[in-house]
């Protein structure tokens, strides 16, 4: 914006605040749901299944993205309008549809959920 001996500029992107954590929750996610895809036997054993991690690892990074994306500030100044535009709301949008399709492959694979899991009595 310019206005004669004025000037100034803002700008924000998804990689501003904690935005940048969701994004990179959403981005590990991503890479351990196509390394399960494409060499899952690559991957180690772990206390949880691979398929639990990535919908934590999505689900939390879909839920930061969502609350900094209606915390970031927005108007209309002069004209100017400023805030979310299209693009934060398709990248909402893919981020709930990973978490989705990451909850769907949890399920379809069987498996019982951490809280889930029989314990053993002691013996006695």
């Amino acid at each position: 914006m310019h206005a004669g001996a004025l000037s100034g500029s803002a700008s924000t992107s998804a990689w501003h605040s904690y935005a940048t954590l969701a994004l990179l929750l959403l981005l590990a996610a991503t890479v351990v749901a196509a390394v399960q895809v494409f060499g899952g036997a690559n991957l180690p054993e772990t206390g949880a299944s691979w398929n639990l991690i990535v919908v934590g690892l999505s689900g939390l990074g879909t839920l930061l993205l969502i609350i900094r994306s209606f915390t970031l500030d927005h108007g209309d100044v002069a004209g100017f309008s400023y805030g979310l535009k299209w693009g934060a709301y398709v990248l909402m949008i893919l981020a709930l549809a990973q978490t989705a399709f990451a909850y769907l492959r949890l399920r379809a694979a069987g498996e019982s959920m951490p809280w889930q899991q029989a314990s053993t009595p002691p013996a006695g």
